[in-house]
């Protein structure tokens, strides 16, 4: 990926649904800049489309800083129970 290629950070858990994402990044330390990120990544894929008259992206998005390994694991849950909830797929390991 480009982006991170010049602004790395590991992608821990990633889920795309029809409307939404969520994903848990670890970035480099000492480097909290998430929106640099989004920001690139939200223009190069909306170009790879050819600027779509619908956009695709939200303006915003929320950032959290896991605290802690409970912490972690309530966001990870989240993440893997999400297209469940969503009437996606029966269970998590769908």
């Amino acid at each position: 990926m480009e982006v991170q290629s010049t602004y790395p950070f590991n992608i821990d858990a990633w889920v795309l649904l029809p409307e939404h994402l969520h994903c848990i990044w670890t970035l480099p330390e000492g480097d909290t800049d998430f929106s640099k990120r989004w920001g690139l990544i939200k223009v190069k894929f909306s170009k790879e489309l050819g600027h779509p008259a619908t956009p695709v992206w939200q303006n915003r998005f929320w950032e959290h800083l896991i605290r802690d390994d409970r912490d972690l694991q309530t966001h990870l849950d989240y993440i893997h129970y999400n297209p469940v909830k969503h009437g996606l797929v029966p269970s998590p390991g769908d």
